[in-house]
């Protein structure tokens, strides 16, 4: 509990901070003048198609580039009783650090009347740290209005703009525009008004449309004006990098070299290094000499370990890393704290590394980006050591392996931090863990209870995987969760014995022992006066996905991901059963089953692997 106790009392003095310089205000004012007016579209989409028991009559957003202004408006229909508590309230997130936020009106339209229902008292600021429970603290606040007398059959209208951006960006615009929502849309307008002389670069994805393009004295106008949308159905377990929605991207950076320079530029290596953290990297130093590896494994740990992952996103923290020294001394960073402090601990000892960003869901498929520094949402290392490229992400903890072998995650392309480079680097596929289950059942006879071991080999990433469970979860609540697991199997279990546990950091490898008994394993049935018993693969089970029957979409899989199930029954008889093997493969996985019988003893092999992040929907 101490580190919520932390985490609330860092969240506490920062928000006192906040409201010692004046607590973020709401201002009010008349609709900005340089937004572009559409007609508005009377059609109502098909009442069986809505749901929360309101639709969108309108929803427009319009980029005032030059300005560096945000004008929203949108008006929403109650068809139901259930629509007056969705809609009968007004959130506007912004962000007061660096945004102003003006409403302009509120109206709800009741039997053809306009009722105002502006209440500039009524508006209440409160933080919105959403990402508090990721541990990241971004200083976003929501502007929050309980509206009153709300009734089905009501209009809600409402406008505002939001003024300024993160100055981090250097008033570079980007944007993204879907052209689909998951419930049908009246009419979607998306206007932007640029300088002439800022080019904005466009990348229509998914059959999106394209908008109407006009001049209007030194600005160009890009319009887009689209009325009964139809909602999309939500297909669940899709890759992150798949988006079938229409939608297009627009970005005024030309090249992946500008985000680089950009990058770089905020997140400058320290080739020095002072204070705690210099005293700490020379004593390391000093212990291992002239063992690279031994040297960069001790900080690779150190700042894995050590510097707990909190990040304070604060402006232009929101993409600039805080000075290493700070981090160190505060034992908490996000993940680019966490990575120039590792690279400014290497490079203060003459070992060549780079930060790098990374986007963990988007992976290989960021290429199809338009280059922007939006296309990331993580930040990596990579390091040279004894002359060999090593991928580390600091943010990993309790990795085993020794020297420079780590397990590294499937991420697929990377922007390195070169000053010079100009392209996304791809990074190797690396091996990832195995999972290697055996279960025995000594039986005795048939009617007495059967003794059932469980010993669990984890290697790689999964030893990784399992060292932080061990670190989080008390061993006491693990063997809990273990029982209830195989309880769902055999409903006449307990445990026999306290787990056994065995970890090999050096080498990666950690082994887990479960003792239990079963009564009532096998069942009796008295018309053939014979004796059975259910085996399965059950933890492989466990790791399919759920496939819908239209199968018409990519399915995320659980990738690298490699488990041997090995299913021992030793009993006081012998077996006649004939061997069996079978072998089924796709693109994306493999699976492979044998049973076979030695003497006394049934031996069911099961090994599952998926060879890539996805599931194509041929291959299912």
């Amino acid at each position: 509990m101490q580190y919520r106790l932390t985490l609330a009392l860092l969240f506490v003095s920062l928000l006192l901070s906040k409201i010692s310089l004046g607590a973020p205000n709401v201002r009010f004012g008349p609709v900005p003048g340089w937004i572009v007016t559409v007609k508005g579209n009377e059609q109502q989409p098909n009442p069986r198609e809505v749901n929360d028991g309101y639709f969108l009559n309108l929803y427009e957003e319009e980029f005032n580039v030059e300005k560096d202004e945000l004008y929203h408006h949108s008006t929403k229909t109650i068809v139901s009783d259930a629509g007056v508590q969705a809609v009968s309230s007004i959130s506007i997130n912004f962000n007061p650090s660096y945004e102003q936020l003006t409403v302009h009106k509120i109206t709800v339209w009741r039997d053809g009347v306009a009722l105002d229902k502006l209440q500039k008292d009524g508006f209440k600021v409160i933080a919105n740290e959403e990402e508090l429970s990721r541990f990241i603290y971004n200083g976003n606040f929501k502007a929050y209005l309980i509206l009153k007398d709300i009734r089905k059959g009501d209009k809600i209208e409402y406008s505002y703009t939001i003024s300024g951006s993160n100055p981090i960006f250097g008033h570079k615009f980007y944007n993204y525009f879907p052209f689909q929502g998951s419930d049908p849309i009246a009419q979607l307008h998306y206007c932007i008004i640029a300088p002439a002389a800022r080019q904005l670069n466009f990348k229509y994805l998914s059959d999106a449309p394209k908008p109407v393009t006009t001049n209007s004295g030194n600005n160009v106008v890009y319009d887009w004006n689209l009325v009964n949308l139809k909602g999309y159905d939500y297909v669940e377990n899709t890759p992150g990098w798949f988006n079938p929605v229409p939608h297009v991207q627009v970005s005024e950076y030309k090249s992946w070299n500008e985000v680089l320079e950009w990058a770089y530029k905020i997140n400058t290596p320290q080739d020095k290094l002072g204070g705690t953290l210099g005293k700490r990297v020379a004593q390391l130093k000093t212990k291992y000499g002239s063992d690279e590896a031994a040297f960069f494994r001790a900080a690779v740990t150190m700042v894995q370990n050590e510097v707990r992952y909190m990040g304070v996103e604060l402006g232009a923290y929101s993409h600039k890393a805080n000075n290493p020294e700070v981090v160190f001394e505060q034992r908490y960073g996000d993940c680019k704290d966490k990575s120039l402090l590792l690279v400014s601990i290497l490079r203060s000892t003459g070992m060549r590394a780079e930060m790098a960003l990374v986007n963990s869901g988007s992976k290989g498929h960021i290429e199809a980006d338009l280059p922007s520094p939006f296309s990331f949402n993580h930040a990596i290392v990579l390091a040279h050591v004894n002359g060999k490229e090593v991928w580390i992400d600091p943010t990993i903890s309790y990795q085993g392996g020794k020297g420079a072998n780590f397990y590294f995650p499937d991420y697929g392309r990377a922007l390195v931090l070169t000053p010079g480079g100009a392209s996304l680097k791809a990074i190797p596929d690396m091996p990832g863990g195995d999972i290697n289950y055996t279960e025995q059942y000594d039986v005795t006879s048939m009617k007495n209870a059967v003794s059932f071991k469980v010993v669990t080999n984890y290697s790689g990433s999964s030893a990784d995987d399992m060292r932080m469970t061990l670190a989080t979860q008390s061993k006491a609540d693990l063997e809990k969760s273990y029982l209830e697991y195989y309880s769902k199997i055999y409903h006449q279990i307990t445990a026999t014995d306290t787990l056994m546990i065995s970890d090999d950091p050096d080498a990666n490898l950690l082994e887990i022992t479960e003792q239990y008994s079963v009564e009532d394993f096998f069942e009796y049935d008295s018309a053939t006066n014979k004796y059975s018993a259910s085996l399965y693969a059950y933890h492989i089970r466990n790791e399919l996905p759920q496939v819908g029957t239209k199968k018409v979409y990519p399915i995320a899989v659980n990738y690298p991901f490699s488990m041997h199930v090995n299913v021992l029954v030793n009993t006081p008889f012998e077996w006649d059963v004939a061997r069996k093997s079978e072998r089924i493969s796709g693109d994306a996985y493999t699976f492979a089953y044998d049973a076979s019988t030695h003497d006394r003893q049934l031996s069911l092999q099961y090994t599952f692997a998926f060879l890539k992040d996805h599931i194509a929907p041929g291959d299912i």
